[in-house]
């Protein structure tokens, strides 16, 4: 397996997006530089009032799908 950290910092506004539908994937850059993206239905555990802020690991297979993502701070 295989992880990559993202910092993310998306307002409330914006995450109001992801769950109405209009945004279905997240764009990202890693720590590392990568341009990552991913699906964003796997964020909406993490958002809260005030929208989505934090470090995050993404842990994914030799295959690119997703297996876990984890806040780190």
């Amino acid at each position: 397996m295989k992880e990559c950290r993202i910092h993310l910092s998306i307002p409330r506004k914006e995450c109001l997006r992801y769950y109405q539908g209009q945004v279905t994937k997240i764009s990202a850059r890693t720590v590392g530089g990568q341009v990552i993206q991913f699906p964003a239905n796997i964020i909406k555990q993490f958002v809260t009032t005030e929208g989505l802020y934090g470090e995050f690991r993404i842990v994914y297979g030799d295959d690119h799908k997703l297996v876990r993502i984890d806040r780190v701070r």
